[in-house]
């Protein structure tokens, strides 16, 4: 009984570690900065959470590239100040199509060109 009891509270103890680590892919996630300001976010601020920024289909449109946003059901164009330049950022990312993070308030923020298609 003691030893049931024992395990049971290291698997308790060494659950609150376990929750506050970070997968890779949300410490890409959380390394995203706005290369720009955009409404009322500043330039060098966080993009969004994950729950904002998602891989999109793309399409070259009339006005340049735009993504499909399931949010609002239509595709909108990406604008030239929201793609995501740095070096570190690009060569660390885990996906091969184009990351489009997009806020309600404030539309398309931030972007990462996929490593294939855009």
């Amino acid at each position: 009984m003691r030893t049931i009891l024992l395990a049971i509270l290291g698997v308790t103890l060494a659950l609150p570690a376990y929750a506050q680590e970070r997968s890779a892919i949300g410490q890409w996630f959380d390394s995203l900065k706005l290369p720009a300001p955009i409404a009322q976010f500043q330039a060098g601020a966080s993009c969004c959470s994950k729950a904002d920024c998602r891989q999109r289909e793309i399409r070259y449109g009339l006005t340049g590239m735009e993504a499909w946003i399931e949010e609002v059901q239509e595709w909108r164009v990406i604008p030239p100040q929201v793609w995501i330049t740095d070096a570190a950022v690009l060569e660390s990312r885990p996906f091969w199509q184009t990351i489009v993070c997009f806020v309600n308030s404030a539309g398309i923020v931030c972007a990462v060109r996929g490593r294939i298609g855009g």
